[in-house]
């Protein structure tokens, strides 16, 4: 796989923050980024991504809608979500997953989030420019490679803070980077 200078500094920041204990991955696909920051027989994925998932190197794997699943409460002792929630169109879905995370966490577990920055300063340039992004916008594949999905919706700190809050979160702690490097949350 030819990866990225931005994938590289997303693994290094995955594992400065992710705790080694088992860990649910939801949206996982192929799980590269999970795999460079975890053992992966510690890790479960729950993907819609058949294709993505036969490739993923995690333990266990479940293809099905991390929303609607069968695992029992309490199950995972942190849950990451790489990615995933910029994809998601609408905002009482996002806030479903975010619950959905809360429910499957045990007592003191931890989630842990990585999505791109509204606040970031490509945005800021833009909004400065009169180009203000519209959404939904495609992102791209790569160098010569058509879009190949779209984000429908970017979180500010603040945002991302109040649709936790709606899922059940009460301790919220992030770490955001400015710069186009996305930023991680812990919760």
């Amino acid at each position: 796989m030819n990866v990225s200078k931005l994938q590289k500094v997303r693994a290094i920041e995955a594992r400065k923050i992710l705790k080694k204990v088992d860990t649910l991955d939801m949206g996982g696909a192929d799980g590269w980024l999970i795999s460079q920051a975890l053992n992966p027989e510690r890790v479960t994925v729950i993907d819609l991504n058949k294709d993505a998932l036969e490739k993923n190197p995690c333990k266990n794997k479940i293809y099905g809608n991390f929303i609607k699943n069968n695992l029992e409460n309490e199950s995972f002792n942190q849950v990451s979500l790489f990615e995933v929630i910029e994809h998601i169109k609408e905002k009482e879905d996002r806030i479903k997953v975010f619950s959905e995370a809360n429910r499957l966490l045990k007592k003191g577990g931890r989630f842990v989030i990585s999505t791109p920055n509204y606040e970031r300063l490509s945005t800021q340039l833009r909004k400065v420019l009169g180009k203000r992004r519209k959404y939904p916008y495609p992102v791209a594949g790569g160098k010569g490679v058509a879009h190949t999905d779209w984000h429908y919706f970017e979180y500010s700190e603040e945002l991302i803070r109040k649709d936790l809050e709606k899922a059940g979160f009460s301790k919220i702690k992030t770490h955001c980077r400015f710069i186009q490097i996305p930023y991680f949350r812990i919760f």
